[in-house]
């Protein structure tokens, strides 16, 4: 399993790749001062992953690279902050390509 953390202006996203489960994931902060806080956003999950506490909204599972991207743009991640986030899974060897 990999995983980066990807910092953005007072938030950051985490994405990593599963591969026993064949799943891209990510998870959206929003304050990237408080690192225990809960993410608002998460996609790429299994849904037993899933506190019934929490107040992440779940996109879909398992994710691939284009329900990823649709992910990122939902969530409101500009251009350049789309290139960060895929700047950081290109550099990690433990990701697919895509």
């Amino acid at each position: 399993m990999s995983r980066q953390r990807v910092n953005l202006d007072g938030r950051f996203v985490v994405v990593g790749y599963d591969g026993a489960f064949h799943t891209l994931y990510a998870s959206l902060y929003d304050d990237a001062e408080d690192t225990n806080l809960p993410p608002v956003k998460a996609v790429g999950y299994h849904p037993v992953e899933r506190l019934a506490s929490e107040r992440t909204e779940h996109g879909p599972y398992p994710c691939g690279f284009a329900e990823l991207e649709q992910a990122l743009c939902d969530w409101g991640l500009s251009g350049a902050e789309r290139e960060r986030v895929g700047a950081a899974i290109a550099q990690d060897p433990d990701m697919p390509t895509p």
